[in-house]
């Protein structure tokens, strides 16, 4: 057997021997996706006693190309709703996450230049202790971009290594100390929770409203306030037994029965303004229907639904959107996305043209498109190799195989498309690609740490890195969990979730859900995961800058 074949054989072997450790849980607690890395770690050790050379340049090829690639997915998975979540929990949830990042990129640069250890070991235990593998290949590409030597570099994944494991649960203590220290009531924080989520995150609920109100009689639909621009829509109406489809330019009279849809709060607002809600049932409909469509066509990505209404003949309505299991009510400027589901109410002939529109291409959104994911790889590796020069002229920074393609797919994800060029990715797809990569590289890691793993932790500054590593975990996270508490008034289980989220620590998540019912900690999660991404792929970077700068 060649050396690459070889190397190929025994990569894969311990990429199947950590799957199967990971999946080992007790009490709900286990390494997932982690186990490759620990397998990977005695498969490289018992390899050094047994004197099997491995090809470097294979491996080195493998552990890129899974970094790209899981890179690359985290962004196509984040990108479409990270200017939206920006926008939504800038105030408040990225102050959170952006201050816990920042205070531990401070900890590592006070680590390297008090605490005697190397930079590349500094900036292991930093990923190690947020468990973030982006971050560990963001800093071995800053290190190899600064000139480091390989065996140098190389200490960086050991550091990993050693650190990983308690900033996996750390975050579990932070949790249940800022519970104790807070004194916190589970069973209240989910009623608070829940009361706070129904007002700010209204059902999308319909209603039949009988036109009493005389002021409205001859008035055309848009110009009946809160009617259209706070998200209400007529989808129907009946007038004297005949049920049509209204345009915002129909005028209303006393007795029509108008079918709304949007959220319920407005929807109780019109009753106060249109009349008395009628128990109708529309039965008679004849060729009238409601109607799911997806936006498959790459005519109307990026567009808005004025223009989809505007362009598509035909009496139809459009009542609401639903994207990621979310629905949203209509909004003229709300801009459309590939796969996004539309709700549409009219005659049949009327829809056609929306249809022809908009795509509806049911089987479109499963498909895997290879050659946008690749298109779209390159360009973030290109990207990635761009020098950006630093104000001054003397410095420059780059991306990396970790800013790049992650960079690269958050823009192509909210672009949509270029043409015909959609770079969607199926969720499931993306789960698959990002599990791949993520553990190609983490084998890969694993077994060129593994000869000097044990030989540090037993006999070097393993335990010294460790306590390093919790310092990092611990002092932000706690930290920002009291400010969070105290001076923004966040409820415990958001915080918790928060705190997960801004180490990306899934383990972690999962202990929070335990601690209750409620959806609050894994919104929390979901809402600052993104930024929490880059700032771990940023942080080995900035990091690196400062050192360079003032030595």
């Amino acid at each position: 057997m060649t050396p690459q074949l070889l190397t190929i054989v025994i990569l894969l072997i311990t990429c199947a021997l950590g799957m199967a450790l990971g999946a080992i849980r007790i009490k709900g607690i286990g390494l997932s996706v982690g186990g490759v890395l620990f397998s990977g770690i005695i498969c490289g050790y018992i390899l050094n006693i047994r004197q099997v050379e491995l090809q470097v340049s294979s491996l080195e090829f493998i552990r890129d190309f899974g970094l790209v690639l899981f890179i690359y997915t985290i962004g196509m998975q984040v990108g479409a709703d990270f200017f939206e979540t920006l926008r939504k929990n800038g105030k408040v949830h990225f102050v959170i996450t952006g201050s816990i990042m920042l205070m531990g990129a401070l900890i590592t640069f006070i680590i390297y230049k008090f605490a005697g250890v190397s930079l590349p070991v500094a900036l292991g235990i930093f990923s190690g202790a947020v468990t973030s593998t982006p971050s560990l290949g963001a800093g071995q590409q800053a290190l190899l971009e600064m000139g480091f030597a390989k065996k140098a570099v190389s200490d960086i994944s050991i550091a990993y290594s050693i650190a990983y494991p308690l900033g996996m649960v750390g975050i579990f203590v932070v949790v249940l100390f800022l519970k104790t220290i807070l004194r916190i009531n589970i069973h209240s924080e989910v009623i608070k929770y829940e009361k706070s989520k129904e007002s700010e995150h209204e059902p999308i609920g319909t209603a039949n409203l009988v036109v009493k109100n005389e002021f409205c009689d001859g008035l055309p639909l848009l110009a009946i306030p809160g009617m259209y621009k706070q998200g209400v829509v007529v989808s129907r109406m009946k007038r004297d037994g005949e049920v049509l489809i209204p345009t915002i330019r129909t005028e209303v009279k006393i007795g029509d029965i108008l079918h709304l849809v949007g959220p319920q709060s407005k929807i109780n607002d019109m009753k106060i303004i249109l009349g008395r809600q009628e128990d109708d049932t529309f039965v008679n409909i004849s060729d009238i229907r409601s109607e799911k469509i997806t936006v498959t066509s790459h005519k109307v990505i990026g567009k808005t639904i004025e223009y989809v209404t505007e362009t598509a003949p035909g009496e139809f309505v459009i009542s609401k959107i639903k994207r990621n299991g979310i629905e949203f009510p209509y909004s003229s400027d709300l801009v459309l996305c590939f796969a996004d589901e539309i709700t549409i109410v009219g005659k049949q002939i009327d829809a056609l043209p929306l249809i022809q529109l908009v795509g509806n291409d049911k089987k479109a959104v499963e498909k895997i498109k290879i050659m946008p994911m690749f298109l779209g790889m390159a360009l973030g590796v290109l990207l990635g190799v761009v020098p950006f020069i630093l104000p001054g002229g003397d410095m420059s920074i780059k991306l990396g195989l970790a800013g790049g393609p992650l960079i690269m797919a958050i823009i192509l994800a909210r672009v949509g498309n270029l043409g015909p060029i959609i770079w969607y990715l199926p969720q499931t797809v993306n789960f698959a690609l990002r599990e791949f990569g993520l553990v190609l590289f983490l084998g890969v890691i694993g077994i060129t740490s593994g000869p000097k793993f044990f030989e540090i932790l037993a006999y070097g500054d393993g335990l010294k890195w460790v306590m390093l590593g919790l310092t990092i975990t611990l002092i932000p996270a706690i930290i920002m969990g009291i400010v969070a508490r105290f001076f923004f008034k966040e409820n415990f289980l958001t915080i918790a979730g928060l705190i997960s989220g801004s180490y990306m620590n899934t383990s972690a998540l999962a202990f929070s859900n335990g601690l209750s019912p409620s959806q609050a900690a894994t919104m929390a999660y979901a809402s600052v995961y993104p930024l929490a991404t880059l700032l771990t792929i940023l942080v080995p970077q900035i990091v690196v800058f400062f050192v360079k700068l003032i030595g």
